[in-house]
């Protein structure tokens, strides 16, 4: 069945299940809607299918699929450099004792994958639970995130690169369509530049352009959809300027390992003068605290409860809960009052 006739398929069984109330058939159509767009990077839509899915859910108390779809809006939020947005949606769900690993999965792929581009120590958990899915059978859906991180990961030094070819590479055997491995094999070019990258019809146009070597045609598509991780890896694929352009994008987003590999990348080809990084008020402090988690740091300085850091700096009390968590972990705090003394004793504030 080709694309097109999946996503008719799709939209009627959609249509069938809230005109019959088949709420389970509603709320799994909404699902597979939005997974489907997110395979082929059509982000708007994915976003329209789980605002809509999830609100179905909450008014029908489908918690299992609410919370599922919970992950993949966070695996969205993270794709469209909304960070901080990403790790308090998927945090809410890992945080739910109830839920199971399966409805968990989508959440920790996307906490992993933050994590693991934040260069945050706290990944490896979530690693191990997606390799745990993995032990009773390879399945294609959860063995091709687990093997695009794991090549990341050896593409910044951090992993195993035989591993994460060897992952590559049995994700590609379990599937006859080339449509969702646009990202593998991405992936795997960056770890084997010299190596062909073989079949690309079907790929998402950026990966394909990207593996043809139009590196500024790939930049481009995912600046039209709001990727900017995505774009500054394309982008550090090019000149001396597009690498400036990209160093930018990662630490606007505090990708710490990716800016520190580029960095490398560029002086070993001879860049001079490039910018060493963020000052101490941005993700430069040898916390590694962002900006906004500063901010909070400071008001909590003060006194403040988390609702009226929320109010103070407009954001949801919600995202406050995520900041307070991510400042007492990278300062190894249990508490706030040890916070505040880590951060004087560091210079902080």
């Amino acid at each position: 069945m080709d694309l097109a006739n999946g996503r008719l398929h799709l939209a009627r069984s959609l249509e069938i299940a809230l005109e019959q109330n088949f709420q389970e058939h509603a709320a799994r159509a909404f699902t597979n809607s939005a997974c489907s767009e997110m395979n082929q990077l059509g982000f708007a839509d994915a976003r329209s299918f789980l605002d809509r899915g999830i609100n179905y859910c909450v008014e029908n108390d489908l918690v299992t699929w609410r919370d599922y779809m919970r992950g993949v809006l966070a695996q969205l939020l993270l794709r469209q450099g909304q960070w901080e947005e990403a790790a308090a949606e998927a945090l809410e769900v890992i945080a739910n004792e109830q839920a199971t690993m399966l409805v968990r999965h989508p959440a920790v792929v996307a906490m992993a994958k933050l994590r693991v581009r934040r260069g945050d120590p706290s990944a490896e958990p979530l690693l191990a639970e997606m390799a745990r899915f993995l032990e009773k059978g390879s399945e294609l859906q959860r063995l091709a995130p687990y093997a695009a991180l794991m090549a990341e990961r050896a593409w910044l030094g951090q992993g195993d690169r035989e591993e994460a070819f060897g992952l590559i590479a049995l994700a590609e055997s379990l599937s006859t369509t080339r449509a969702v491995f646009g990202e593998l094999a991405m992936w795997r070019q960056k770890l084997a530049p010299d190596l062909d990258p073989g079949d690309t019809i079907g790929m998402a146009a950026p990966y394909r352009l990207l593996l043809a070597g139009d590196w500024q045609a790939a930049a481009e598509l995912w600046a039209e959809m709001n990727a900017p991780y995505e774009r500054g890896l394309a982008l550090a694929e090019g000149d001396e300027t597009a690498q400036r352009s990209a160093l930018e994008i990662f630490e606007s987003l505090g990708a710490r390992p990716v800016a520190v590999h580029l960095r490398d990348t560029m002086r070993r080809n001879g860049v001079n003068r490039i910018a060493r990084g963020p000052r101490q008020t941005t993700r430069a402090n040898r916390a590694g605290l962002t900006q906004r988690q500063m901010e909070v740091l400071q008001l909590i300085e003060r006194g403040f409860s988390n609702k009226r850091i929320a109010e103070q700096l407009t954001i949801s009390p919600k995202t406050v809960d995520h900041h307070v968590s991510a400042v007492l972990g990278k300062l190894e705090a249990v508490s706030r009052g040890e916070a505040t003394a880590a951060a004087r004793d560091s210079g902080l504030i």
